[in-house]
C-alpha cells in the first residue's frame, strides 16, 4: 500500500505540473498501478521464543523483547510506554504514546506522540501477573538509580530508560535486536 500511495502522490504532483504547463505530458499515464499485495506475517514458534527470552535475560533488550512477544507492540509503542500508562489498581495497561525516529537534514530527530499508527492501535489490555511484577522491579529500580545518579539522572515518564534515565531510541531497539 506505501508503493500505491507513492504512486498517486507521484501521479497527482505530474498532473498538476500538466495543468500548470510545466510538463508536456505526464509520464505517470504510461506507469501501471502497482497492485496490492497480500500480508502475510510469519511468527516465531514456541522452541523459538523460549530461545529469544533466553538470549534476551538481563539485557536491556530483554523488556522490548518480552513486551513485543506477550501483548504484540511495535517497537514505537514499546520505547513510548509511560508510568501514566500503567495502572497497578486496576491492572491495566494502555497504549496512547509511541515514539518515532526521523532524519531532519542530516539530524536524526526523536519524537514522543499522543497517538499511535492508526486509531485501533489505541488499546488498554489486562497487565498480566508477571508483567506487574516486571514493572514494578523496573520502577523500584529507577528509583534505585535516580537516588544514586542524583541531579546527573535524567527525569522521564518513560518506562524503557537506562541506568541514567534516558530513554532508548526506536532506533536502538532494532540495532540491539540484530545483534
Amino acid at each position: 500500500s506505501t508503493i500505491q500511495h507513492f504512486h498517486a502522490n507521484i501521479h497527482k504532483a505530474l498532473k498538476f505540473a500538466l495543468r500548470h504547463k510545466l510538463i508536456t505530458q505526464n509520464p505517470m499515464e504510461c506507469v501501471e498501478r502497482p497492485k496490492a499485495q497480500k500480508f502475510s506475517g510469519s511468527f516465531y514458534t514456541a522452541n523459538e521464543l523460549e530461545q529469544l527470552f533466553r538470549a534476551a535475560q538481563g539485557d536491556p533488550m530483554e523488556f522490548p523483547i518480552l513486551m513485543a512477544a506477550f501483548y504484540g507492540l511495535r517497537r514505537s509503542e514499546i520505547v513510548g510506554l509511560r508510568w501514566q500508562s500503567i495502572d497497578f489498581e486496576n491492572n491495566t495497561i494502555s497504549i496512547d504514546h509511541t515514539v518515532v525516529q526521523y532524519r531532519v537534514d542530516g539530524e536524526q530527530k526523536v519524537v514522543g506522540k499522543d497517538r499511535t499508527k492508526n486509531q485501533s492501535s489505541c488499546r488498554t489490555m489486562p497487565l498480566v501477573p508477571q508483567f506487574r511484577e516486571l514493572l514494578l522491579r523496573m520502577k523500584s529500580e529507577q528509583e534505585e538509580n535516580r537516588k544514586l545518579c542524583g541531579n546527573c539522572y535524567t527525569e522521564s515518564d518513560y518506562i524503557f530508560v537506562n541506568g541514567m534515565g534516558q530513554s532508548y531510541t526506536p532506533t536502538y531497539v532494532t540495532q540491539r535486536f540484530k545483534k
